[in-house]
């Protein structure tokens, strides 16, 4: 087993479900001391579970990331656990569709809380030890519709388009401070995203497994220290059509 990530520090956001926990996973086997977080307790127990059978150097902690002080505790404890954490995967997510007519400020509001506030609180409390130690690799979990328009996706496409400029920014805040930015757009993946929606939609694609997502994370990680790739999407064949 090639333990490439042995003694680094992992945390994924949204890391009991779906492409976060197909990373968090992935991360475990590298040797990473891997810590997940989501609202959760129960699905993050349920993910512990699986990961513990891989190694013992894991740790859930439930908090809501668009609450500032819930991220700080989070980054706290890890740090107090393991030290700082090296390695950030912006994963979290939410996900409602609907017309420009039919999305209430509600609705609007609760996925920018997670989706961007949330990646913005999570990277904003990580990176200072970062900084301090002159490495880091931070990667945001973004969405083909940052880069391509589709009806009823309004708000979702505008909290994934806000991602990547944020992620863009301070790639360049960043770099001289020895810290890699990412962005990886996942086409149309198979995951519980969907849940609240009733299931996946019914879409004539050959749908994407997380775990090739997580292969694409682990791609970026093992990358030179001197390559820089700001930008990585991974698209369905129906997807290469439109973009």
């Amino acid at each position: 087993m090639n333990l490439y990530l042995e003694n680094r520090v992992a945390l994924v956001t949204g890391g009991s479900r779906g492409i976060g926990r197909a990373v968090a996973m992935r991360l475990a086997r590298a040797g990473a001391r891997t810590a997940i977080c989501a609202r959760s307790q129960s699905s993050l127990d349920d993910a512990l579970s699986e990961m513990r059978q891989i190694s013992p150097n894991v740790l859930g902690i439930a908090a809501d990331i668009s609450r500032s002080s819930e991220v700080e505790a989070c980054i706290r404890q890890i740090k107090d656990q393991w030290g700082g954490v090296d390695i950030l995967i912006n994963n979290a997510g939410v996900y409602q569709p609907a017309g420009l007519t039919e999305t209430t400020p509600q609705m609007w509001d609760a996925q920018f809380d997670v989706n961007l506030k949330g990646a913005f609180l999570m990277t904003r409390a990580a990176v200072p030890d970062m900084i301090e130690r002159k490495t880091g690799t931070i990667i945001f979990i973004s969405s083909m519709v940052a880069v391509m328009s589709l009806p009823d996706h309004s708000c979702y496409a505008a909290c994934k388009w806000g991602m990547d400029g944020f992620a863009g920014c301070i790639g360049q805040e960043l770099v001289d401070h020895g810290i890699k930015v990412h962005v990886i757009r996942p086409g149309f993946t198979d995951t519980s995203i969907f849940d609240s929606i009733g299931g996946k939609p019914d879409f004539d694609v050959d749908w994407i497994d997380p775990d090739e997502i997580a292969g694409a994370v682990e791609f970026l990680l093992r990358l030179p220290r001197h390559a820089q790739i700001p930008e990585l999407n991974y698209t369905t064949t129906a997807h290469r059509k439109t973009y």
